[in-house]
C-alpha cells in the first residue's frame, strides 16, 4: 500500500509538470497586429510584414526594406500587451532580412489570498483573521511574461520550365529561423528558456501554372515552433517544457 502511494505521488507530480508548460508560451499565440488577432494568428502562409515572426518566420524574407511595428493594447482592462519590431534587409543576392522584436504580457495588482482554510484550523481564529484581513489591504504581485526574438529569413527563387506546353513560372521559397529568449516573472518567481523555431513556404503565381487569367498566387506554408523543444528553468527548480508543434 505504502509503495503504491508512493508510485502515486510519482504520476501525480509527473503530470502536473507537463500540464504546468502546455501553457508556457500562450502569451506569444495571441498576435501582435489586428490583423493576427482577427484570424487568430493563423497567417502561416500570408503574413509578410514585420510580424511575420510569430506565425511563420519565413514571411520576413519578403522584407526589403526597413519597417517598424509597433503595439500597446489592453486586454480586457486586465493586461498590457506591448510589442516593438524591426525589421531591415540584410543582403540583395539572395534577399535577406533579420527582424528583432520583443513581446511584453503584464497582469499588475494581483492579490495575495491566503489559506486561512488550511492555515488557522480553529474556527473562532479564522474569523478573527477574516475580519483582520478584510480591514486591512492585501499584498498585491504581479505577472510579466516577455520574449525576445531575433529572426534571420531568406527568400530562394527558382524558374521552373514544365516543357513546351507550359509557360515558365517562378518559384519562390523562404525560409526562416527564429531564435527566441523566454523571461517570465510571477511575485518572487523568475523564470527563464531559450527556443528556436524554423519556417518555410512556398509561393507560386497560379496564372502561369494553370495559365488561367483570373487565379492569384497560391501560397503555402509550414511553422515549426519550438523544433528542440523550450524548456523554462524557474529559479524555484521547476522546469516547464513546451513541446514542438506546427
Amino acid at each position: 500500500m505504502k509503495k503504491l502511494k508512493h508510485i502515486l505521488i510519482i504520476i501525480a507530480t509527473l503530470f502536473s509538470i507537463i500540464k504546468g508548460g502546455e501553457y508556457a508560451d500562450s502569451f506569444l499565440r495571441t498576435g501582435v497586429s489586428a490583423r493576427a488577432i482577427a484570424l487568430g494568428n493563423s497567417l502561416g502562409a500570408l503574413d509578410k510584414t514585420e510580424t511575420a515572426f510569430l506565425s511563420n518566420p519565413a514571411g520576413l524574407a519578403y522584407q526589403n526594406q526597413i519597417r517598424l511595428g509597433l503595439m500597446y493594447t489592453s486586454q480586457f482592462g486586465l493586461a498590457d500587451h506591448n510589442y516593438l519590431g524591426l525589421s531591415f534587409p540584410v543582403w540583395e543576392q539572395p534577399q535577406t532580412s533579420m527582424t528583432i522584436s520583443w513581446i511584453r504580457f503584464q497582469v499588475d495588482d494581483l492579490i495575495y489570498r491566503p489559506d486561512i482554510l488550511s492555515e488557522v484550523p480553529d474556527q473562532q481564529t479564522r474569523r478573527d483573521s477574516v475580519i483582520s484581513l478584510s480591514n486591512s489591504p492585501l499584498k498585491t504581485f504581479q505577472d510579466r511574461e516577455e520574449a525576445i526574438y531575433i529572426s534571420l529569413a531568406q527568400l530562394l527563387k527558382k524558374k521552373i520550365f514544365l516543357g513546351w506546353k507550359y509557360a515558365a513560372f517562378d518559384l519562390r521559397i523562404p525560409i526562416g529561423l527564429n531564435l527566441k529568449i523566454l523571461r517570465k516573472q510571477l511575485a518572487d518567481n523568475k523564470g527563464a528558456g531559450l527556443g528556436m523555431d524554423l519556417g518555410t513556404g512556398v509561393k507560386i503565381s497560379g496564372r502561369r501554372l494553370f495559365g488561367i487569367y483570373n487565379v492569384g498566387d497560391i501560397h503555402l506554408g509550414l511553422n515549426l515552433r519550438d523544433f528542440f523543444g523550450t524548456t523554462v528553468y524557474w529559479n524555484t527548480k521547476k522546469q516547464d517544457k513546451i513541446p514542438a508543434s506546427t
